[in-house]
C-alpha cells in the first residue's frame, strides 16, 4: 500500500519528534500540528488518511492539559466523520481524573498508549486506514481530487465506488453543484447555461443567415452551440465537450425535480447516476492534467462553524 498520510496534534511537544522517524519504518508518514487551530487549517487539504490527537492537548497557546480533549475530539467527529480518529497519551498509568476524561471518546476513535512502544498504533491506523472507504477513494481518484479538493466531490466517489446508487435523485443536484465551481477556471467560459447565453445563439445564427434558431433548452442545442455557449476553446478535447453537455443537461434538470429524477426515482435509468459521475471524472481528469493549480479555488471550511 501507498504511504499513510497522518496529521498529529501533538502540542508541538518536542519528546514526541522521534515518533515521527519511527512512523515513516512503517509507511506513515506524520505532519505536526501543536494545537487544535492549526489542526482545522491543515485540514482543509483533504489529503489526510487518519488524525491523532494528544489527550493532553491545546486549543490555543495554553498549556496543555486533558480536560481540552473533549472539544477536538467531538468537532472531529462532527466535521470529519469519515476520517480514522486516534487519541493518545504518553503514559503508562492513568489516574482516576484523566480516566474520566477519556470517557469522551466512542467506538469511532481509538485509544493508545505511546509508552513501551507506539508500534500498536501504528498497526491499527495502516489496518483501519486500508478499509476506510474516504481514504481509499483519495487514492484511486488522487488526480482530480489533487485539481478539486472537494467534501462532496470526495463524498459522491466514496457513493460510486461503495454504495447502491441507481435510485439516488441526490447525484444529478450534486454533480451540478461541482460543475459549477468550474466557472472560476480559466479552462471554461460558462458552466451554467442562461437565457443570455441562448438570446446570444439566437443573434449568432441570425448573422449566418439562419432565422430557424428556435432553441429554448440545452437539450435542443446541438454540440457546436452547445460549446459555443459554454465558450469552450477548441482546445478542449471532444470527449471533454460531450462530457460536460451529456453531464450538465442531465444536472440541470435533475437538479429541478424534472422528469430525469422521475426515471431515476422508478429505476428506469439504472446506470444514469453511474454515468453522470464518470462523466464529470472526464472533465476533471482532463482539468487535471494541466496541473494542481489551474483551477485556483482553495476549498475553506468556515472555522466559525467549528
Amino acid at each position: 500500500m501507498d504511504k499513510i498520510n497522518v496529521l498529529w496534534m501533538n502540542n508541538g511537544d518536542e519528546s514526541l519528534l522521534h515518533f515521527v522517524d519511527d512512523a515513516k519504518k512503517h509507511g506513515i508518514i506524520i505532519d505536526t500540528c501543536k494545537n487544535m487551530k492549526d489542526c482545522y487549517v491543515k485540514l482543509d487539504s483533504n489529503k489526510w488518511d487518519a488524525i491523532v490527537i494528544n489527550a493532553v492537548c491545546r486549543l490555543e497557546d495554553e498549556k496543555p492539559k486533558i480536560s481540552n480533549l473533549d472539544i477536538p475530539v467531538k468537532k472531529l467527529r462532527k466535521h470529519n466523520p469519515d476520517t480514522p480518529r486516534f487519541v493518545v497519551l504518553n503514559k503508562e498509568k492513568l489516574n482516576y481524573i484523566e480516566h474520566a476524561h477519556l470517557k469522551v471518546l466512542d467506538e469511532s476513535e481509538e485509544y493508545y498508549l505511546l509508552i513501551p512502544s507506539a508500534i500498536p498504533l501504528y498497526e491499527a491506523i495502516r489496518r483501519k486506514v486500508i478499509n476506510n472507504p474516504e481514504a481509499i477513494v483519495k487514492r484511486k481518484y488522487a488526480d482530480v481530487l489533487n485539481f478539486l479538493p472537494d467534501d462532496k466531490l470526495i463524498k459522491l466517489l466514496v457513493k460510486l465506488e461503495f454504495s447502491d446508487i441507481t435510485k439516488d435523485t441526490t447525484i444529478p443536484n450534486e454533480c451540478r453543484k461541482i460543475l459549477e465551481k468550474l466557472k472560476r477556471s480559466h479552462l471554461f467560459g460558462n458552466v451554467y447555461i442562461s437565457d443570455d447565453i441562448f438570446n446570444g445563439l439566437t443573434k449568432e445564427h441570425e448573422k449566418d443567415g439562419d432565422y430557424n434558431f428556435h432553441a429554448e433548452t440545452y437539450k435542443e442545442l446541438s454540440l457546436n452551440d452547445f460549446s459555443r455557449a459554454f465558450g469552450l476553446a477548441t482546445n478542449v478535447p471532444i470527449h471533454v465537450k460531450r462530457s460536460i453537455y451529456a453531464c450538465t443537461s442531465v444536472n440541470q434538470t435533475g437538479s429541478h425535480d424534472t422528469y430525469i429524477d422521475t426515471l431515476i426515482e422508478k429505476g428506469e435509468a439504472p446506470y444514469a447516476t453511474r454515468t453522470l459521475l464518470l462523466e464529470l471524472l472526464n472533465i476533471l481528469h482532463w482539468c487535471s492534467n494541466f496541473g494542481n493549480n489551474t483551477f485556483d479555488l482553495q476549498i475553506k471550511r468556515n472555522r466559525n462553524n467549528f
